[in-house]
């Protein structure tokens, strides 16, 4: 008896699947089972146990999968076993070493292993549940029986040239994300996203589980664009909550999950001092940091500041820093959060002369508890004496989990977007002088519930009974519950069924049951949502689908299958008939050399000459009776059993194609060769996109990353010593569609139109019916190889009529196009799109067609005048025409203009050649810088184009008439001097224009051939002239400008610059600390020496590292030997450099100086751009010499500060 799906073997009353060519963590592997219709299998008996081990020694041997683990659904500990939670009092043990695992042993779930040949090949023994391993799934006959219901697809029972137009409900396909809204944040918005031209809607969920609809009408802050609910100016009072989105079509409606907006915050560190810390010099020591209150979370790992090995140096004061942040689960409002910043520790250091000391090893994992999808620190830090070296490993052997980092001087192991199978020992080692330490991290993480495997949809047969399961994978363990059309689904007493996760609807209703329903699986970190689709269906039982062959030829010796994939709705009886008789097999019945399986597939065994015959498959429901026939030959040597079908696949995706010969295996062995469109496929050499496996125990070919190139026919050979047999099928590549064909010009053409026809093949569709196309256009001769979009989204419905009513071909199809441009050679392709995209690939394309020459269709832009024309002209401009433009030959432009306001005609005047872009008429000296209204069209040997609207251009300006009266001129320092003048009234009496700025003249006393000039630009009234020499008399004047030149030289006045400023920079630059927000300044006072003006005091300048000197602050003193200076920050390094000035200007800057509050200079070496804390020798910074702060704990703008503390999560 044999009533198992297939891809599953048949065992004592029962279905295994040995799922070897997919690794998953145990939740997953039970998950996989569960929507399979099984479970992980329990081991009940020996014979069961014998036959496992069997399975997985032919598994073994011919290497199908290699050697691993396969899980169980056994557990071991406390010394006792359960399978699938129930307690095994039977005694029964198959240890892979004859003796169960120490009580002591950190794994308890069971799996099958390797244990060799010397001990019976495979046994028992503990693994790590979240180590990705192979599994064993069974199933009862009872639920086998309904697989071939539930796993219909929403094709089933369609006519197969319509499952191209398979209409669904909708799909949701991008989740509402959870937001933190930081303060100061102007709007956010949350964002849901389903296929199926749903309609969307937003409700507000209570805590309670009450509901609230959101709309646009409740608040003038909110507005919602289809899936998208955007919040202004958001109030924590009124906005902060969870949100859901419904997704609504003719099929009914999904909720996502629910979205949670919360706004964040960061309190201020207590204002309490801390107490000082003690530590011993030499020795390993921690300061904690108690952050102050905040939500979600804040950077900054766990609040220690670890020292490996304490310096008499580092007797400071410490700072925490602490920034608010949201982790990968979380999306932020804003990419500016705020910070915090502590009071500060005093760290104390004790003189201490201690032996070498031990690493001694402390850890950390953040975030706590580690969640799935977050990225995961783990912290390794020693101390003990330097240099200390760190190593990591997993315990268990497995590499790292990929992307994983090692950082910090190995001190750091970072895990992004983390997965489950990352649990496990990490073992970090540390290596000092004398001796080495280990410390294991046990890494346990905890996840939010997630579906490896969806519960699909149900295509149901009206009156039977569908079976829903739902499993998710989530840590702790979820919790279940069930929608139908959004609203949560209770039970029926008779009716409809929920147990937990299952959910069974005895007797399916098409009123009733019909709908969108979800599993909804919650902990405590929130609810995910599986979706699918009930649909109940009634029609005649049909072959349309999957025809029977008319023939088929079957090995003598062998075994065949003969499917009968009849679809009916309520399901069909099946009854198998031979040569016109009923053959009497019952489905699940293969006992014998002829059966049937419970998918109606009909079964011979060890085949001998008197099994050929007419097979006929006959079926029949409510609805009606269908058959279909094959004839079968028993035919000695080799056959194919499942030979290849008909396979589609998605772009870029993956295909495969069954190929399973039938042979005498007793007498032959048997090997395959493809080929695609008759070559032979050379899997090695195919990068990759070809590969030989088995699926569901039959060989086959995978087609990896499928392109369109891959479509095609292939063909198997399976051949012997002495037979061969060959069978192929054909792979679709579905996607974006191909190109159109043979596109060229229908019928006149004219000025701006031309009708386009092209053909569409069969083959171009890539399994999406077009549905629109775009005409792209080359003008070959101006513009060569340049394609641009004239016409767009045009409909296939559209260009297929207009073919129809104009008498093309069916395959063809036809446009009109009325967006191109005159006296132009054009040439066309088209580009298709349908559901799956835009086609990669355009059309060839057409030959060259020439439209009408017309008059210019469009006019001039850009109108304006020139500034710099001569007076008494209007000077006109405006940008060209572009050749394509120009409609025909003999290109040329109107002009006409007049005076504003002017009520006689506009003058008119002609502009040769199509690329001029100016025209200068004579107005008249009077006229000068007057508004004249211009307008400007464009002619050609067909006639005049349209003008271009009205634009005021003003005449050329005249030379400025007035004459600037000067003020006074004074020293201004030692090289240059200042001076002012009165301005001129911007008019056009007084400027012959409009005013452009003013020219300063200067010179030398006594050099007056050697005259310097400055502008200043815009109205003034005052300039410095800088560059100059010291203690030198200059004569200087002003002129005014227009834009058309400078107006009269006015009068000079004498001016005279200072002796030169200090020449000498302070020298011995100190800083030290005054208050938390404030430092002393000291230098050595400078001298002035002959030439120089008396100096008048100092200038501290200073500014912050990360930014330009131009930003720095400047604190003016007296002439004193020291100064405060205050309004600094605390976690930030500082720039300092010290000046003198005087009446002659400012002196020369003294070296820099980088400091920061809490203490003296920081030195620099400028050679390695690397700053040296405590006035140590810059030097390599590794950790064979005696560094004390370690530098996964310490950052600032640039990861240098020691005695800023800031860690990051």
């Amino acid at each position: 008896m044999d009533g198992c799906p297939l891809g599953w073997e048949f065992f004592n009353a029962k279905c295994y699947m040995f799922v070897g060519n997919q690794k998953l963590i145990i939740e997953e592997a039970d998950a996989d089972c569960w929507h399979r219709g099984g479970a992980l299998i329990s081991i009940s008996d020996v014979s069961e146990h014998q036959f496992v081990v069997s399975r997985l020694r032919i598994l073994h041997t011919s290497d199908e999968y290699g050697v691993g683990d396969y899980f169980t659904s056994g557990s071991f500990y406390g010394g006792q076993l359960f399978w699938d939670s129930e307690l095994d009092t039977s005694g029964r043990s198959y240890w892979v070493t004859n003796v169960p695992p120490p009580a002591s042993s950190k794994f308890t779930r069971i799996a099958y292993v390797w244990g060799g040949s010397g001990l019976g090949g495979y046994g028992w023994n503990v693994v790590p549940s979240s180590r990705p391993a192979s599994y064993i799934c069974e199933m009862t006959l009872a639920n086998a029986a309904f697989r071939r219901i539930e796993d219909r697809s929403v094709a089933y029972g369609m006519d197969p040239s319509d499952t191209q137009h398979v209409k669904r409900g909708p799909l949701i396909t991008e989740e509402p994300k959870d937001i933190v809204v930081f303060p100061g944040t102007p709007s956010t918005f949350i964002e849901c996203k389903a296929e199926g031209y749903p309609t969307y809607k937003w409700r507000r969920v209570s805590p309670n589980g009450e509901f609230q609809d959101v709309t646009s009408a409740m608040k003038s802050r909110y507005t919602l664009t289809g899936g998208r609910f955007t919040l202004q100016s958001p109030v924590e009072t009124e906005d902060q909550g969870s949100y859901q989105c419904s997704a609504q079509n003719e099929f009914g409606v999904l909720v996502s999950k629910p979205g949670r907006i919360t706004f964040g915050f960061l309190k201020s560190f207590s204002p309490v001092p801390p107490e000082r810390a003690t530590a011993k010099e030499f020795e390993g020591y921690r300061i904690a940091c108690q952050a102050p209150s905040y939500y979600p979370e804040v950077r900054y790992s766990c609040g220690y500041l670890y020292f490996s090995d304490v310096q008499e140096t580092d007797n400071k004061k410490y700072f925490c820093l602490v920034t608010l942040g949201v982790n990968e689960l979380w999306q932020a409002s804003t990419n500016q959060p705020p910070s915090a910043i502590s009071l500060g520790v005093w760290l104390d250091v004790l003189k201490n002369n201690p032996d070498p000391i031990a690493p001694v090893i402390y850890t950390h994992t953040y975030p706590s508890p580690p969640i799935r999808g977050a990225t995961i620190r783990i912290e390794c830090i020693a101390y003990g004496t330097l240099p200390l070296i760190y190593t990591w490993r997993r315990k268990d052997g497995r590499p790292f989990e990929p992307g994983t980092t090692i950082s910090d001087f190995s001190r750091v192991l970072t895990i992004p977007n983390a997965e489950i199978s990352a649990e496990g020992d990490y073992e970090c080692t540390v290596k000092g002088t004398k001796s080495i330490t280990s410390k294991v991290i046990a890494l346990t993480i905890e996840s939010r519930p997630y579906f490896p495997f969806g519960i699909g949809d149900r295509i149901a047969d009206p009156d039977k009974q569908i079976t829903w399961r739902c499993k998710a994978v989530g840590r702790p363990m979820p919790t279940y519950t069930w929608f139908k059309d959004g609203e949560l689904l209770q039970a029926v007493h008779g009716e409809i069924e929920i147990q937990k996760n299952v959910l069974v609807i005895r007797k399916v209703n098409e009123n009733r049951d019909q709908g969108m329903y979800q599993c909804g699986a919650s902990n405590l970190y929130g609810t995910t949502y599986s979706y699918g689709q009930l649909k109940v269906l009634r029609f005649a039982p049909s072959f349309a689908r999957h025809p029977m062959a008319d023939s088929v030829s079957i090995p003598e010796g062998g075994n065949f299958t003969i499917r009968c994939d009849v679809e009916g709705a309520p399901e069909p009886e099946v009854i198998w008939l031979k040569n016109g008789a009923p053959l009497g097999v019952v489905g699940g019945n293969l006992g014998g050399n002829i059966g049937m399986t419970v998918d109606f597939a009909l079964v011979l065994s060890n085949i001998v000459q008197s099994d050929a015959g007419l097979y006929t498959c006959q079926a029949t429901n409510s609805e009606g009776q269908v058959s279909s026939a094959i004839q079968v030959k028993v035919v000695v040597g080799i056959i194919m059993t499942r030979p290849p079908s008909d396979e589609s696949v998605l772009i870029n995706r993956t295909a495969f194609i069954y190929c399973q010969a039938g042979y005498n295996a007793q007498q032959f062995d048997v090997m395959y060769v493809w080929r695609l469109n008759g070559h032979v496929i050379n899997v090695s050499l195919s990068d990759g996109h070809y590969r030989q496996e088995f699926r569901e125990n039959q060989y086959g070919l995978y087609i990896l990353n499928a392109q369109y190139e891959h479509a095609g026919y292939y063909e198997c050979q399976a051949m012997t010593t002495i037979h061969s047999v060959r069978a192929g099928a054909m792979l679709r590549v579905y996607g974006p569609p191909g190109a159109p064909a043979g596109v060229y010009v229908f019928g006149p053409v004219d000025a701006t139109s031309a009708r386009l026809v092209w053909t569409i093949g069969s083959d171009v569709h890539h399994g999406s019916l077009i549905n629109f196309y775009d005409v792209e256009a080359e003008m070959h001769l101006i513009r060569p190889n340049q394609w641009e979009v004239v016409m767009t989204d045009i409909p296939e419905q559209q260009a297929q009529l207009q073919a129809s009513e104009m008498g093309f071909r069916q395959d063809q199809r036809t446009v009109l196009v009325d967006t191109l441009l005159p006296d132009i050679s054009y040439r066309f392709r088209l580009r298709a799109s349908n559901s799956y995209g835009k086609g990669q690939e355009a059309s060839r394309p057409s030959i060259s067609i020439k439209t009408d020459a017309t008059a210019p269709l469009s006019a001039p832009t850009n109108i304006r005048g020139n500034d710099e024309g001569k007076v008494g002209t209007l000077n006109i401009q405006w940008d060209a025409l572009d050749v394509s433009q120009y409609g025909s030959d003999n290109v040329g432009y109107n002009i006409y203009f007049k005076k504003k306001n002017d009520a006689k005609e506009f003058q008119h005047a002609k502009v040769a050649g199509g690329e001029s872009k100016s025209y200068t008429h004579l107005v008249g000296l009077e006229n000068y810088y007057l508004e004249y209204t211009v307008k400007i069209g464009a002619y050609n040997d067909k006639g005049s184009g349209p003008n271009s609207t009205e634009t005021g251009v003003m005449s050329a300006e005249g030379m400025p008439l007035a004459t600037v009266l000067m003020g006074d001129c004074n020293n201004y320092n030692g090289s240059a001097f200042s001076m002012a003048w009165n301005q001129v009234e911007d008019t056009r009496e007084k400027l012959k224009g409009r005013l452009k700025g003013y020219r300063i003249r200067y010179y030398e006393k006594d050099v007056e051939d050697h005259v310097w000039w400055y502008d200043v630009y815009g109205q003034a009234d005052s300039a410095i002239i800088i560059g100059l020499k010291d203690n030198t008399n200059y004569w200087a004047s002003v002129q005014v400008m227009n834009y058309a030149g400078v107006g009269p030289q006015g009068e000079y006045r004498l001016a005279e610059t200072f002796h030169l400023p200090p020449q000498q920079y302070p020298r011995h630059v100190k800083v030290f600390p005054h208050t938390q927000n404030s430092v002393r300044v000291t230098w050595q006072e400078i001298m002035t020496y002959y030439g120089e003006e008396m100096i008048q005091g100092y200038i501290i300048r200073v500014w912050k590292v990360q930014e330009d000197i131009r930003s720095a602050r400047d604190v003016i003193v007296d002439v004193v030997s020291e100064a405060i200076v205050d309004g600094l920050q605390t976690k930030t390094v500082y720039v300092l450099r010290v000046l003198g000035f005087s009446i002659g200007g400012d002196g020369h800057l003294s070296p820099h100086v980088y400091f920061t509050v809490e203490g003296q200079a920081v030195p620099f070496d400028p050679t390695t751009t690397r700053f040296c804390f405590d006035h140590t020798t810059c030097r390599d910074s590794a950790i064979g010499h005696r560094a004390s702060i370690l530098t996964i704990c310490v950052a600032c703008v640039l990861n240098f500060i020691r005695r800023l503390w800031i860690r990051y999560a």
